[in-house]
């Protein structure tokens, strides 16, 4: 098992199966436990003050108080039994929700951000410190997971047996415990306090549950399937291997026929091309026998190639009152 994350109205941290090539084929639905804890900054409702460098105090309530420069660890922690902090005896048991406070001196060799921020106090020598009031619930969660993410994700309140099992493991361990005093400094970088609090919230959460899963033991899955993928479409080889042959013979045509073209390119070819334009056809209508003569290009056609000198073109009146096309000598008519 391994504590994992889900996000949707709130941070849940869950117990659930690491990821490994095995599980990346297999969808299942199952059951598991899960915490959410909630965090908000209080160190002015707990008149936390700088009081001198060896004091940092703070009161809540005669249930939550203390000098945090001079907590073991510079990190005080008690469970409450409601939001009021008006008692802490929680001997007997707690209900679910529960309730914790914190107070701490955060990042006292490097500062932090948050200097001077509200709810948020600096202690003579350095740091950040501040107080937070957090509740905590347990829930019994039924989730789906299809291709390794969590398709569904239904979480219910446990009951109260169950919500003190898991804070019954962190009751005393959690006085001063070094992964809280870790996430606190870490959080101290954060750019608000209620930020800082969520941070040191989601961490209380999975501290929780990594310290109580020796209370669990592993139950079949509600539902599991396993995926495996297979061929299901596919061309045949023949038929492709006939169209990659036929279009490798366009291919082959096609450079024949280039071949072909360029080759029989002069010649006739050349000379019925010069013809098959406006050139060609004034060259045919008013050059007489020297447009019919064989050339390879348009130049050849006219009179001017030689050297004789050009005639003018124009339109006159023919017998039967018409118009045609007449020629003339370029030096008089």
């Amino acid at each position: 098992m391994a504590v994992l994350a889900y996000e949707a109205d709130s941070i849940y941290a869950y117990l659930g199966i690491p990821a490994s090539d095995a599980l990346s084929r297999r969808d299942y639905a199952a059951t598991t436990f899960g915490i959410t804890t909630h965090c908000k900054p209080i160190s002015n409702e707990c008149n936390l003050n700088a009081y001198a460098g060896s004091s940092t105090p703070f009161e809540c309530t005669p249930a939550f108080f203390g000098d945090v420069t001079q907590a073991p660890g510079m990190f005080i922690s008690t469970y409450l039994t409601d939001a009021t902090m008006s008692s802490n005896d929680t001997i007997n048991g707690i209900q679910n929700p529960f309730y914790v406070g914190l107070a701490a001196i955060a990042n006292q060799q490097i500062g932090s951000s948050l200097m001077g921020s509200p709810e948020i106090v600096t202690p003579i020598h350095g740091g950040v410190s501040f107080v937070l009031l957090c509740a905590a619930t347990v829930y019994d969660i039924q989730y789906n997971s299809v291709n390794g993410t969590v398709t569904e994700f239904i979480a219910t309140p446990s009951n109260d047996s169950t919500a003190n099992v898991w804070q019954g493991t962190m009751a005393f361990p959690l006085l001063g415990s070094p992964q809280l005093q870790e996430a606190a400094n870490l959080a101290a970088l954060s750019s608000s306090a209620q930020e800082l609090a969520d941070k040191i919230a989601f961490a209380y959460s999975k501290l929780a549950l990594a310290m109580g899963v020796g209370a669990v033991t592993p139950t079949p899955a509600l539902a599991a399937q396993e995926r495996s993928s297979s061929l299901v479409a596919r061309v045949p080889a023949a038929p492709l291997f006939t169209l990659v042959v036929a279009n490798l013979l366009f291919v082959a045509i096609g450079v024949i026929l280039t071949l072909v073209a360029l080759s029989t390119s002069g010649g006739e070819v050349r000379d019925v091309q010069a013809r098959l334009n406006i050139a060609g056809l004034v060259a045919d209508h008013f050059e007489g026998a020297k447009a019919r003569r064989g050339v390879e290009s348009i130049d050849q056609l006219f009179e001017e190639r030689d050297g004789h000198s050009s005639i003018r073109v124009a339109i006159d009146r023919v017998p039967g009152g018409g118009y045609a096309y007449m020629t003339w000598p370029s030096r008089g008519y």
